[in-house]
């Protein structure tokens, strides 16, 4: 499940909150949590069905980085996913949420034509211009852009895409990837995290008015290091979610070329990381005990 992206949601609706991670070949696994929310315990990974077939999108280069939403607005869960040739697929979601299923995918457009991006592609369903309808925020090897929705909830349509607003330039480390739209800090506005493939997670703050149908506006282009790789290879897209319970915003990734696996990255540890304020222990003594008798 190398290269792979990773979504936290409550998929079958029992209250807890599952996980979703897509990988290279181009499928998307679920791992439902059995346990609870605090200590969540997975069950052995299934492939998602859709239209009676494991999801897939190996015939559009794989590389499955996808987001969770309800496209639509008719209760059920859909997912968007981006690929390995810069499409994007829709799985409309049927039934109840106690038991999803997924409708075979089918190309997502904007302005009429099929959405075309460069390779390597990821996909974030948010309302980026606070007009109450979801966009979509797209990221392939070359940057991030937008489509705006033009529609209405239940015909939601995409308007020809527009290039994400940074003061001057574009960025610049490689293959930008997608990523979360939230209040990282509290302030009130919303925040875009994305990652800097296999390196790092980046934070640009929103800077803008924040008003209705305005997208928002943030100082630079490269944003802040909010998560630095321990080696590279190791992040691959980001979920900001309160995963743990206590009231902010974690991390959770996936992972580049190195490996396979999923990480979480607690809000305490990220705050302390940046502030170097991990907390020191300091021996001040040590005792020394032993159980064994001497012999006499």
């Amino acid at each position: 499940m190398r290269q792979n992206g990773v979504r936290a949601a409550d998929w079958d609706g029992d209250g807890k909150t599952d996980l979703l991670a897509g990988d290279t070949d181009g499928f998307i696994w679920l791992f439902r949590n059995e346990s609870s929310q605090l200590y969540p315990l997975f069950a052995r990974a299934e492939k998602l069905r859709a239209g009676g077939q494991p999801l897939c999108v190996a015939a559009s280069g794989g590389h499955a980085r996808f987001d969770v939403c309800d496209w639509d607005r008719d209760g059920a869960t859909d997912l968007v996913v981006a690929d390995g040739i810069g499409t994007l697929t829709l799985f409309h979601g049927l039934g109840v949420k106690a038991t999803p299923a997924l409708a075979a995918g089918t190309t997502m457009l904007a302005d009429g034509k099929p959405i075309q991006g460069a390779a390597r592609a990821s996909v974030l369903v948010c309302d980026w211009d606070n007009d109450g309808r979801q966009d979509v925020v797209f990221a392939d090897e070359k940057g991030y852009y937008w489509h705006r929705n033009i529609g209405r909830d239940v015909d939601p349509r995409l308007a020809v895409r527009e290039v994400v607003a940074f003061p001057g330039k574009g960025v610049t480390y490689v293959r930008p990837n997608l990523g979360s739209f939230v209040d990282w800090d509290g302030d009130g506005g919303r925040d875009f995290i994305g990652c800097h493939f296999e390196n790092s997670i980046r934070l640009y703050r929103n800077v803008g008015s924040g008003g209705a149908r305005v997208p928002p506006r943030f100082a630079d282009a490269e944003g802040e290091i909010i998560v630095q790789a321990s080696s590279p290879q190791m992040i691959s897209g980001v979920h900001a979610v309160d995963w743990n319970g206590d009231g902010d915003l974690d991390l959770l990734t996936g992972q580049g070329h190195g490996g396979s696996g999923l990480r979480y990255f607690e809000r305490d540890w990220i705050d302390d990381e940046l502030r170097n304020t991990h907390p020191h222990v300091r021996v001040a003594g040590l005792e020394r005990k032993s159980n064994l008798r001497r012999n006499p």
